[in-house]
């Protein structure tokens, strides 16, 4: 099939799927990139394989090559960084990330760079990426949600989450962060407010439905934190995260039936059964 069709990535990675042994696979994929130097996925996939065949000197001999083959390639120069932090080395991550953001500067690429910075404790380094994603991209959540974790006070941390949901009105992870917060300050019904408005700004978020019913356990308010899990179940009746606290908020004597309701609702969801599994042991 590959002599029929020698520029179609596809068969060449469909062979290499279906190779019968470790050995066979390698060699396939070695072939693809020889037969395909400008198909980044063949790179990738061979960069992997002998990666995991614990070959890391090729597996950078087949990223440099593959990163003159196929120039300004933002999946490569990212795959070269991965494999130099897996590798342990920071310093070279460092640079094929540089290298991305001059040659393929997005969102996708700041976030890589922000994580790496985190990572080896570079917190100048960390403040420049998050402030110029965020001017360069304000609606990648993520750099917001760094940005928060990253600040020095709740008081600074909450300031950029509302930044952020100004930018990401719809990013359920900084609704919760921002009650988070402000629930670490101790101001339980500002938190309540927040995740009010996040039930409105994302009906359907399970995430949301679930931190306002949480806030109101916290507070005492069982009752109402009964009432916010019902609505969203009957919105979203296969919710793993919202049967779970619709178990959790019966007592003791009744469960178990809940829980029997959880699983003939959503008998597929991972979360339940967990939660199920634990409960009858």
């Amino acid at each position: 099939a590959r002599g029929d069709a020698p520029d179609d990535p596809a068969l060449w990675a469909r062979a290499a799927a279906l190779a019968p042994s470790e050995t066979v696979r390698l060699a396939v994929l070695r072939a693809s990139v020889s037969a395909l130097p400008t198909a980044p996925l063949l790179w990738l996939m061979a960069a992997k394989a002998v990666w995991q065949a614990g070959e890391l000197g090729e597996a950078r001999q087949l990223l440099a090559a593959a990163s003159a083959a196929v120039p300004r390639c933002e999946p490569i120069l990212l795959a070269g960084a991965k494999l130099e932090t897996l590798a342990g080395a920071a310093d070279a991550a460092g640079a094929l990330l540089a290298r991305a953001r001059a040659e393929t500067p997005s969102a996708r690429v700041w976030v890589k760079s922000a994580v790496h910075a985190r990572m080896i404790g570079d917190a100048a380094g960390l403040a420049e990426l998050l402030a110029s994603g965020r001017s360069s991209w304000p609606d990648e959540a993520k750099l917001w949600m760094m940005a928060g974790q990253s600040a020095a006070t709740p008081a600074e941390a909450a300031a950029i989450y509302r930044d952020g949901l100004r930018a990401v009105p719809t990013s359920a992870p900084l609704w919760l962060l921002l009650a988070q917060t402000q629930v670490d300050e101790g101001k339980l019904v500002a938190a309540r407010a927040t995740l009010e408005r996040g039930r409105e700004a994302l009906p359907s978020s399970d995430e949301v439905l679930e931190g306002a019913a949480k806030i109101e356990m916290m507070a005492g308010n069982r009752e109402a934190a009964g009432q916010i899990v019902a609505a969203g179940l009957a919105a979203l009746p296969r919710s793993g995260r919202l049967w779970v606290l619709a178990i959790e908020l019966e007592p003791p004597a009744k469960k178990r039936s809940r829980a029997m309701d959880a699983v003939k609702a959503a008998k597929s969801e991972a979360r339940i059964l967990t939660y199920v599994a634990r409960l009858f042991m």
